[in-house]
């Protein structure tokens, strides 16, 4: 068995090295520290009433250390909406492509931003305050521009009309509206509805859950053609 005993010159590669794995990890650290405080602030904020400062001492750090990993509050909004949106759009997307059956899809797209705004329930008010603030701020981040829901809904929805499943009159835009504002309008008034009907937390837990049900069989009943057979 041969012993290799590392030279001094060795040794302080592998010091430096791992040094600088050390930064690193601390670095990434120190920017979901940010990211995460970030959020938060937007959230109660929005863009044009959240300061730097506030986000700083949210993070609990100095604002030249905001600085170093965020140049501006207009790249770190940016940052805050891929970390929050970022894999779950094209998820999304990825679902309507591959699937063909158009009831499967619309169960899944509930599903799935059911679970978002579940994970993130200051979501839609952070999202409705950019976009009622500045619409063309929120438009031309990249998770803005891979939005396209209603396009993507086209050759599933001509399938189902082909096929006199759904009603000719049905629309791809329509339909991914009536979907997203079902989805996430309850939590735009979740807490007047929890005050109005005195729902303790868990009991809002369940009426939010009941609702994934609820809004696929108004939609399905809304759009089937009278023909139409069951959903499987």
């Amino acid at each position: 068995m041969t012993i290799h005993i590392q030279s001094k010159s060795e040794q302080h590669t592998n010091s430096i090295n791992t040094l600088f794995t050390m930064t690193e990890q601390k670095q990434q650290t120190t920017k979901e520290i940010i990211l995460d405080a970030a959020q938060r602030v937007f959230h109660r904020s929005g863009l044009k009433g959240a300061r730097t400062t506030e986000i700083a001492k949210e993070a609990g750090i100095s604002r030249t250390m905001l600085h170093y990993h965020f140049s501006t509050k207009e790249a770190l909004y940016q940052a805050v909406l891929n970390k929050t949106l970022g894999d779950v759009v094209p998820y999304m997307q990825r679902l309507i492509v591959s699937e063909k059956d158009l009831w499967k899809i619309i169960k899944n797209m509930i599903d799935i931003v059911s679970d978002l705004v579940i994970e993130n329930p200051n979501l839609p008010h952070f999202i409705h305050a950019i976009i009622t603030e500045s619409p063309q701020t929120f438009l031309n981040t990249p998770v803005a521009e891979g939005i396209n829901f209603p396009l993507l809904f086209d050759k599933p929805l001509e399938k189902a009309k082909k096929e006199n499943i759904v009603r000719q009159e049905v629309n791809s835009e329509d339909l991914s509206i009536n979907i997203l504002a079902l989805t996430v309008y309850p939590y735009l008034i979740f807490n007047f509805l929890q005050y109005k009907e005195k729902r303790s937390d868990e009991e809002m837990k369940e009426f939010i859950a009941a609702r994934r049900k609820s809004i696929f069989e108004l939609i399905y009943h809304g759009i089937k053609s009278p023909n139409a057979g069951a959903a499987s």
